[in-house]
C-alpha cells in the first residue's frame, strides 16, 4: 500500500466507527470484546492471526541453526504449499512437495510500520480487488489502485500478499505493513495458494545452508532494514557461530561490504557450475534482488575456461575476455564476477543457463542445485523448432519432457502423492530444471522403445526428432 495508507480489513468495506448511546451498552461490549481476544490468544494463534513471537520456533536469534530458503521447512514437508516470508531479504519463498519452487522479491513495510511476524494462514482472496482507505472514497480497480491486481489476505487486520501500482519499490520497504509484489508474480501465486494454505514471516538478515566444512555453504546477506542487528559485521559473525562457522576477517569484511553496496549478496560454494557440460572452477556470486539478481561467476575462471586471455581495462574499472570489456560486473572479496548474459556478449558466444535443482535426499533437508551454463540447443520435432530447449549438463543431453512428449502426441503430468512425473502413464526418471521436467536422451529413447518409433539425430545446430 502506499506510504500512510492500510485498509483497515483489506480490499473489504471498512465499517467505519459504531456509535452506541448508551454508555452502558458500550461498557458491555468492550468487555464482551476483551474476553474474546483474550480467549484466542490463550489458545495461539488461529488462521490469518500472526503470532506474537517475532521468531517462531526454530528460527531466530535464539535458534539452533539459521533459517536458508535451500533448507525445507519441517511444516513444508507435510503440506502441499508453504509460504515463508523473510522480511529482511524483502523476499517471499514458497515451497511445493517438500522442495523450493518460487522466490519472489517484494515490497514489505518501512520501518515504523513493520510487516507482522509468525504463522499466519491464507484467509481471504479478492480478483482486481477494490481499496477502501479509511479517510476517502474507495479506489476502483485500476492503475490507481496500490492493491494491484490480486489480494491475499493473511491477518484479520488488514494485512495481505497483493500486487502493486509501484513497482519501483519492490526489494525494499515502502509499505504500511502488507506484502507487495509484482503483479505478475501475484497473479501467478494467486493461482497457487488456497484459503487456508500456511506460512510464516520471519526477520532474518543472515541466511545459510551449510552443507558441511568439507562440502561449502550458500550464504545469503541482506540489510538490517529495522535497524535491529546493531554492528551488522559483529551480528553476522555470531550468526555464523551458532553453526559452528567461521569466516576469514576479510572474507567476511568483503562480504559486509558487498551488503552495503548491493543490499544483498548470496555468495554459495556448494552449487558445481558447468559450462558445455564441464566443470567451471569458480563459485557462484549473487547481488541486489530479483530479478537483477541473477547468478555470477568468476571472470578469471570463465575465460581460462574457454581459453580465452583475461585482462584489465584500467580506463573502464572491469575485466577484459580477449581484449573485449566485460560490462556489469560486481566485486566480491578482489573478484571480479559477471552474468553470463555480460560474458556471452564479451566472449561472442550465445550462451543459456539454467540451474537444476533436485529434491533434499533421503533423511535431508536441504535443497540442492546445480548451475549449467550451455549454447543454446534447439530441439526440432519433425521439423519444427520447440520453444523449450535441450541441455547439455554434466550427466548429458537433457531433453524437455513436457514440450517434446506433446510435440509426439503423448500425454505428460505430474503425481504429486508419489512426486513422479509420468508420460503416458508411466512413470519416467525426469530431473526437474528450473520448474521443468527434463529427461536423460538415453532414458528418453529408452521410454519410446515399443511405443513409438522414431529417429533421433544430434548435431551442433540442435536434436532432430523425426517420426
Amino acid at each position: 500500500m502506499p506510504p500512510g495508507r492500510r485498509a483497515t480489513s483489506g480490499p473489504l468495506p471498512c465499517s467505519g466507527l459504531v456509535f452506541v448511546r448508551s454508555r452502558l451498552v458500550g461498557r458491555v461490549l468492550i468487555a464482551v470484546l476483551v474476553a474474546a481476544l483474550a480467549a484466542v490468544l490463550a489458545v495461539g494463534p488461529r488462521p490469518g492471526l500472526a503470532g506474537t513471537s517475532p521468531y517462531p520456533a526454530g528460527y531466530g536469534p535464539a535458534a539452533d541453526r539459521l533459517f536458508s530458503p535451500f533448507r525445507v521447512p519441517a511444516e513444508a514437508l507435510h503440506e502441499p504449499l508453504y509460504l515463508v516470508l523473510n522480511v529482511a531479504a524483502c523476499r517471499l519463498y514458497v515451497y511445493r512437495d517438500g522442495s523450493l519452487v518460487r522466490t519472489y522479491p517484494t515490497t514489505v513495510g518501512r520501518p515504523g510500520e513493520p510487516t507482522p511476524l509468525g504463522r499466519f494462514w491464507i484467509i481471504s482472496k479478492r480478483v482486481n480487488p477494490t481499496w477502501y482507505p479509511p479517510d476517502r472514497p474507495p479506489v476502483p480497480p485500476g492503475p490507481s489502485n496500490p492493491l494491484g491486481t490480486r489480494w491475499m489476505g493473511f491477518t484479520w487486520w488488514g494485512h495481505g500478499f497483493h500486487g502493486t501500482n509501484t513497482p519501483w519499490l519492490i526489494g525494499r520497504p515502502g509499505s504500511a505493513g502488507c506484502v507487495r509484489l509484482y503483479n505478475e508474480d501475484a497473479e501467478e501465486l494467486f493461482e497457487m495458494v488456497r484459503i487456508g494454505t500456511p506460512g510464516v514471516g520471519l526477520y532474518e538478515p543472515v541466511e545459510l545452508a551449510d552443507h558441511g566444512p568439507e562440502a561449502g555453504l550458500v550464504l545469503g546477506l541482506h540489510l538490517d532494514i529495522y535497524s535491529r542487528a546493531g554492528d551488522y559485521g559483529a551480528f553476522v559473525a555470531d550468526r555464523l557461530a551458532l553453526a559452528g562457522r567461521e569466516l576469514p576477517p576479510e572474507v567476511l569484511e568483503a562480504l559486509v561490504e558487498a551488503v552495503f553496496r548491493y543490499r544483498a549478496v548470496v555468495w554459495d560454494t556448494v552449487s558445481p557450475v558447468t559450462l558445455d557440460g564441464r566443470p567451471l572452477a569458480s563459485d557462484i556470486v549473487s547481488v541486489g534482488q530479483p530479478p537483477d539478481d541473477e547468478p555470477r561467476v568468476w571472470v578469471r575462471a570463465f575465460g581460462e575456461h574457454l581459453g580465452l586471455p583475461v585482462g584489465w581495462d584500467a580506463a573502464g574499472g572491469r575485466p577484459t575476455l580477449a581484449g573485449r570489456p566485460v560490462p556489469g560486473c560486481a566485486f566480491v572479496g578482489g573478484r571480479a564476477y559477471a552474468r553470463i548474459g555480460d560474458l556471452a556478449e564479451a566472449a561472442g558466444l550465445p550462451l543459456d543457463w539454467t540451474f537444476q535443482v533436485s529434491l533434499p535426499a533421503a533423511g535431508e533437508d536441504l535443497v540442492r542445485r546445480a548451475l549449467a551454463i550451455t549454447r543454446p540447443f534447439v530441439v526440432y520435432v519433425d521439423g519444427m523448432p520447440l520453444a523449450a530447449r535441450a541441455l547439455r549438463l554434466e550427466s548429458g543431453l537433457h531433453l524437455p519432457v513436457r514440450a517434446v512428449a506433446a510435440a509426439l502426441g503423448l500425454p505428460v503430468h505430474w503425481d504429486a502423492e508419489r512426486r513422479a512425473v509420468l508420460v503416458a502413464g508411466c512413470e519416467v526418471a525426469a530431473s526437474v530444471v528450473d520448474g521443468a521436467s527434463y529427461l536423460l536422451l538415453d532414458d528418453f529413447l529408452a521410454f519410446l522403445e515399443g511405443r513409438l518409433a522414431v529417429t533421433v539425430t544430434v548435431t551442433e545446430d540442435g536434436v532432430f526428432i523425426r517420426r
